[in-house]
């Protein structure tokens, strides 16, 4: 998720544990605590792009971080609050829940967690956008409004659990949510008599009503759109033609092989005037409601003019943005583009 969303969701559940004895205390080092996992992000800047992709996520949202990090803060906060009532098995709960909650919100995202590091399966569930306000909202407000009362105040410890009933209840929607949308798009796909051998799907941005699918043929990927509100459940599918024959000659490449890796199969490939362009479809286009037309969000150039191959992530640019978050906002409302 999203590095707002991590803060609060430590913040709250280091309140829900530790917020009577802690105070606001709780929800500082909550909120730290987190976040910490993203910090990967920062060594991550020193690494080329194959190895940025896979790093990221990669050991800090781990099992194996879970209880290494648990272990060492507990031990390490035991002993600067000592003074505290706070027994090590109360801050074993308190940072083992907030590590383990923050790693797992994580895998219901595209981008997915490397969960049992050191094998390289990254666990993606595709349930919620990478940001979702009405996920984040419910626990950002609680906590602000917690803030003002007394640590012993009955009222704190009620606004704590609501926010975190509403937020983990609005989770198990979008799990029970993505099961529906699957089902539409199966449904689909067999009413067109397309044959194909896997789908993966996911929501659009910000949002739980428009849900995107790729499903993949023997020869090209099929990508639809369908939101709750569409008047019908036919979905207009545009074809894109993997051409993965035209890196037939880069599969020994490192990092070819892991930029492949990490697209988990959902690519397609084109040429440019220095090689060739592979685009993650998982993560959809910039901008593509009202056309289909525009670029992919995760665009990688590898460059044959260097020697040896360089690979980079084409970076977007994000203008109109109005425009596009208009048309987005028309798509989910059951206007059919295309």
């Amino acid at each position: 998720m999203d590095s707002l969303t991590q803060l609060v969701f430590g913040a709250a559940i280091g309140e829900a544990v530790l917020g009577k004895k802690l105070g606001n205390k709780a929800v500082l080092w909550g909120a730290v605590a987190g976040s910490l996992s993203d910090m990967d992000v920062i060594p991550g800047m020193f690494l080329d792009t194959p190895d940025r992709l896979l790093f990221h996520r990669g050991f800090s949202h781990s099992l194996v971080f879970v209880v290494l990090a648990t272990l060492l803060f507990a031990w390490l906060f035991s002993k600067i609050y000592k003074q505290k009532p706070i027994s090590r098995k109360e801050w074993l709960l308190y940072f083992g829940l907030i590590f383990a909650g923050s790693i797992l919100i994580d895998a219901l995202t595209t981008y997915g967690t490397q969960l049992l590091w050191p094998l390289k399966y990254r666990f993606e569930f595709n349930t919620i956008f990478v940001v979702d306000p009405l996920f984040t909202l419910p626990l950002l407000i609680t906590l602000i409004w917690l803030m003002f009362k007394r640590k012993d105040s009955s009222g704190r410890k009620r606004l704590s659990n609501i926010g975190l009933i509403i937020a983990g209840g609005y989770l198990l929607l979008t799990i029970v949510n993505k099961q529906v949308i699957n089902s539409v798009f199966r449904n689909a796909l067999d009413n067109q008599g397309i044959a194909y051998t896997r789908m993966h799907s996911n929501p659009t941005p910000f949002n739980q009503i428009l849900w995107t699918t790729v499903a993949e043929t023997d020869t090209a990927y099929l990508v639809g759109f369908y939101s709750h509100f569409d008047k019908d459940k036919h979905v207009n599918f545009t074809s894109l033609p993997k051409n993965h024959y035209l890196l037939d000659d880069l599969t020994h490449d490192t990092g070819v092989q892991k930029i492949l890796r990490f697209t988990k199969g959902f690519y397609t490939v084109e040429q440019d005037s220095t090689g060739f362009v592979v685009n993650d479809l998982r993560f959809g286009k910039v901008t593509n409601w009202k056309t289909g037309e525009g670029n992919f969000v995760f665009r990688y150039h590898i460059n044959l003019t260097t020697n040896p191959v360089t690979i980079t992530q084409a970076e977007q640019s994000f203008e109109g943005g109005n425009e596009v978050f208009i048309q987005l906002w028309k798509r989910m409302s059951g206007k059919k583009y295309f």
